[in-house]
């Protein structure tokens, strides 16, 4: 009489095929994982960039309106209202641009659901601070540094600065 073999796995091909699975799902995931915190980090770059950019932008729009009032006849220097050699914040959708020092990076933006801000809103992740220093050897050329920080997810904290020169184009206005 012969012998029925059973149909079925034994243990060992039922371990091999689940660590196949394994590995074949957790490659994958892992991937995604890290593509997931890239996008993250991506993101907050180009909002530090993008508020980095729009810090320069209010700096040269007061300068630009300074040179328009002085060919208008009112009598303003170039960079009339923009602090020079210390730290201060850019605050657009208030208009404004106060003095903070060495202070400014430990103060978060806030972001109201439309524009980031210092007055209301949710705190947000990034840091500002611009200094507006003036060439000694040129007196018609400045430089607008701004410094943004931020700190994605737990990783350590992150910044650059951005620089511009700008420049008194009126001439015989100091």
């Amino acid at each position: 009489m012969q012998k029925q073999h059973e149909k079925g796995f034994t243990l060992i091909e039922t371990m091999v095929a689940i660590t196949i699975l394994v590995v074949a799902i957790a490659g994958p995931l892992t991937l995604a994982a890290q593509s997931l915190f890239a996008a993250y980090y991506a993101k907050d770059q180009t909002t530090a960039f993008y508020l980095a950019q729009e810090a320069i932008e209010m700096v040269r729009n007061k300068r630009d309106n300074n040179m328009l009032s002085f060919l208008g006849g009112q009598e303003v220097t170039w960079l009339n209202g923009i602090p020079l050699e210390t730290g201060f914040w850019v605050d657009v959708p208030n208009d404004t641009m106060p003095p903070c020092g060495e202070t400014c990076l430990d103060s978060k933006l806030l972001h109201n659901g439309t524009f980031y801000n210092y007055v209301a809103g949710d705190t947000t992740r990034f840091g500002r601070s611009v200094i507006v220093t003036e060439n000694p050897i040129l007196p018609n050329e400045a430089v607008i540094a701004v410094t943004v920080v931020w700190q994605t997810g737990s990783f350590r904290e992150r910044s650059f600065t951005l620089r511009e020169h700008i420049y008194n184009w009126v001439p015989n206005q100091e």
